[in-house]
């Protein structure tokens, strides 16, 4: 599990105790079912969990869907500020036509804090009535502009769930998930603090491994078939670890060995057909597609429909290589 302090300290701030500060959950309660998940929260740690609730209600154009969270792949959620920050952003576009003029510079300053979490606000001040917090939501709107990338400057207005079977997107109606965690045990977590959940169990995740002997060949060019499909309506994730040794009857003890990223020490591989450098793990979608690298860590939020391929970049001396990668590839929404 990768966290940060700034996760922790989140999780602190957030959670609600489900048994009530400084109780104890009796001994023969039920355990409720959980489905392990990780979260990437608003800061960009993650954190993995257990889900406890058995099921995610959402609103959509045709009515409420429950669904199973045994079915679930991915949420990415909606925008979504906690109350208690939407009220602090609400005072201080408020406060932005101010007649006081420090009262006025600690609405800007307020709001220049908040970053993306005020993003949405001070556009819409932007088309107040009130020429003064108009023009003063201009110059935050610049600023805020500057210091955000593309996917904060366009903030998701539906969430959207991916089960095992179809995309569904709606609003979530709980404004909580209840989760199990490591460090703080049976907690509700507010879906405003959280951008992404995915389930981690082997419903939503295609699990294999790329031997290097057979797929990092220097002359019988085969590819592994994942039997994974893609649709081009789901975002691809490749995640891949191990090393491979390029050398292996050099008897050299592991000095030419690579990762999933490749060696750059020895150049890049020219051949046919594959790119990178010697021990890259490559893949391609469709039987004629493309090469690309996959590295340790791919992610594609669109890629294109076909059948995913993978193979690894050879050694450059002609020789076959040894050992192999775990590959880990998952499918979500958007």
């Amino acid at each position: 599990m990768r966290t940060t302090i700034t996760s922790l300290a989140l999780l602190c701030m957030t959670v609600t105790l489900v048994h009530g500060t400084g109780s104890i959950p009796l001994a023969n309660a039920p355990v409720p079912p959980t489905c392990p998940v990780e979260i990437r929260f608003a800061d960009g740690s993650l954190v993995r969990m257990e889900l406890l609730d058995a099921q995610i209600q959402i609103i959509t154009r045709y009515g409420k869907l429950a669904v199973p969270v045994t079915d679930l792949r991915k949420i990415d959620f909606a925008f979504r500020c906690t109350e208690a920050t939407q009220k602090k952003i609400d005072d201080a576009i408020g406060l932005l036509g101010h007649t006081n003029y420090r009262d006025r510079e600690a609405a800007t300053q307020t709001l220049l804090d908040l970053r993306e979490l005020a993003y949405p606000a001070v556009l819409r001040a932007t088309k107040s009535t009130d020429r003064e917090v108009a023009q003063r939501a201009e110059e935050v709107l610049a600023s805020l502009k500057e210091r955000l990338n593309a996917e904060q400057l366009k903030p998701r207005e539906h969430d959207s769930i991916q089960t095992a079977e179809f995309p569904i997107v709606g609003r979530i109606q709980t404004q909580v998930l209840r989760v199990r965690t490591a460090y703080f045990g049976e907690v509700q977590l507010d879906i405003a603090t959280m951008r992404s959940l995915r389930a981690l169990g082997s419903h939503s995740d295609k699990v294999l491994s790329v031997d290097a002997a057979r797929y990092a060949h220097p002359t019988n060019g085969d590819w592994l078939d994942t039997g994974v499909e893609l649709t081009g309506e789901l975002s691809l994730e490749i995640i891949a670890t191990g090393t491979i040794d390029l050398w292996p009857n050099r008897g050299s003890d592991g000095q030419y060995t690579a990762t999933p990223a490749g060696t750059s020490q020895y150049g890049s591989v020219q051949r046919p057909g594959v790119i990178g450098s010697a021990g890259a793990l490559i893949g391609r979608i469709g039987e004629n597609g493309q090469p690309f690298v996959v590295g340790t860590r791919y992610e594609n939020p669109r890629p294109t429909a076909g059948k995913l391929y993978l193979r690894i970049t050879p050694s450059p001396w002609n020789n076959e290589s040894r050992g192999e990668y775990n590959v880990r590839i998952s499918l979500g929404g958007r």
